[in-house]
C-alpha cells in the first residue's frame, strides 16, 4: 500500500536524507584525508620489477658506456660523467645475483642523495606509481626472505596481478656487500 506525504513530511524526508548524504560524503573525505600515498619509480631488472621512492630518482638519461673502475665489485659497471657530476654506476642484476654477465642497459636510473652519487643501469624507461599504504606489504622473518636479504627490501607492492618489490636503495648502497669483491 502506498503512503501519501504531506508537504511538511516531505520536507522532513529531505533534510534527513540531505543530512545522511552529507554525513556519508564526510566520512569518506575523512578518511581519505588520513590515508597516506607514496610516488614509487617502477623499473624492470632481470623477468622482476622494483620500486623505489621517487624523490630518491634525480633523473633518467640515455645510457653511455661508464668509465671502468679497477678492483671494483662485478655489480660496480664503473662511473659515468653525468651532466658535470660523476656517478658511480650499478648493475641490479648482478648485485642479486639474478645474473652472471651484465645485463642490457638504455638509461641511467640518476640517483638524488647527498652522501651518495649513483645510477643504476635500466633497459627501459621506468613507470611511476602512486601507491596507497594498504597495497605496500611489509616483509615478515616468516617469509622466505633471509635476514641477509631483508636488509634490501621495503616490501612488496601489490597492484592487480603484479607483484613490484620496494627496494630500500640506500640500503644496498651502504651496505659492506655494495663495494666488497664477490
Amino acid at each position: 500500500m502506498m503512503r501519501i506525504f504531506s508537504r511538511k513530511e516531505k520536507q522532513e524526508i529531505t533534510m534527513k536524507t540531505s543530512q545522511q548524504l552529507h554525513n556519508t560524503t564526510t566520512d569518506h573525505n575523512h578518511e581519505a584525508e588520513h590515508k597516506k600515498f607514496a610516488q614509487y619509480c617502477v623499473f624492470q631488472a632481470g623477468n622482476e620489477e622494483y620500486a623505489i621512492p621517487i624523490e630518491l630518482v634525480q633523473e633518467v638519461v640515455k645510457f653511455s658506456r661508464p668509465a671502468f673502475i679497477p678492483q671494483m665489485p662485478n655489480h660496480i659497471l664503473g662511473m659515468s660523467n653525468v651532466r658535470g657530476d660523476v656517478y658511480g654506476i650499478m648493475d641490479l642484476e648482478l648485485f642479486f645475483r639474478m645474473s652472471t654477465s651484465p645485463a642490457k642497459h638504455n638509461y641511467f636510473l640518476v640517483l638524488d642523495h647527498d652522501q651518495y652519487k649513483v645510477a643504476i643501469g635500466i633497459e627501459n624507461v621506468p613507470d611511476s606509481l602512486i601507491v596507497d599504504e594498504d597495497m605496500l606489504e611489509e616483509l615478515k622473518s616468516s617469509t622466505i626472505i633471509t635476514m641477509a636479504s631483508q636488509q634490501y627490501l621495503k616490501g612488496v607492492i601489490k597492484k592487480d596481478k603484479r607483484m613490484i618489490i620496494a627496494l630500500d636503495v640506500l640500503g644496498i648502497i651502504s651496505s659492506k656487500n655494495f663495494t666488497r669483491q664477490v
